[in-house]
């Protein structure tokens, strides 16, 4: 289980909406749920939506695609998008755990770009390696998204690279400053229960 609603009706009512269910049926049915668990959805709840708004939406959103070699700005922004946009990341905050996305190496224009374009709630926790992070890589990034409410998080023991909300979420083959450099990468949805794992283990 892993929709957590408390002080978050909007994003439930956005569901309902794009889920194909009556909403104020459905809003209703999430709160008399609240009382019971604590506020939250089943992963079927959530994956009949996620169904849905892949049938609507066919050109839109990918369960998985492979990013190519030598990619432009332009092109990486594209890919980041369609991946985003069946996490909600407009009303929900989003997470990164991408222990490098803070490196040295790491092009924080082109991140902040792809913030700022698609992350609407201006809501963004990061799970990075404290071992890893510039210093001076972190101040530009927070200082660039200095709109944002950002909150930096270290965890040493992190290998995978993930970006979900309460709702939805992704898996990156590669940290973000690897993507579209000299190898192919695979970015794909996580299934509902992969997601209830990671935020079991990390939050949201």
């Amino acid at each position: 289980m892993y929709f957590n609603l408390e002080g978050n009706m909007d994003c439930a009512a956005m569901l309902s909406e794009r889920g194909g269910y009556d909403s104020e049926k459905f809003c209703a049915h999430i709160k008399e749920r609240q009382l019971e668990i604590k506020g939250t959805l089943t992963c079927a709840e959530v994956d009949k939506w996620r169904e849905y708004y892949f049938r609507m939406h066919p050109k839109q959103v990918l369960n998985e695609d492979i990013m190519e070699r030598h990619l432009s700005d332009v092109e990486i922004k594209e890919e980041f998008e369609k991946f985003l946009k069946p996490l909600y990341v407009d009303y929900c905050r989003l997470t990164i755990i991408d222990p490098y996305l803070l490196a040295s190496h790491t092009d924080v224009a082109l991140l902040v770009q792809i913030l700022q374009q698609n992350v609407k709630s201006k809501k963004i926790r990061i799970i990075t390696k404290r071992s890893k992070v510039n210093d001076m890589i972190k101040n530009e990034f927070e200082v660039s998204l200095n709109e944002f409410d950002i909150k930096v998080e270290y965890e040493d023991n992190i290998h995978d690279r993930w970006w979900y909300t309460r709702v939805n979420g992704f898996q990156c083959g590669s940290s973000f400053n690897g993507i579209g450099k000299d190898k192919l990468i695979t970015i794909s949805l996580l299934k509902g229960e992969d997601l209830n794992r990671i935020i079991d283990e990390y939050g949201i």
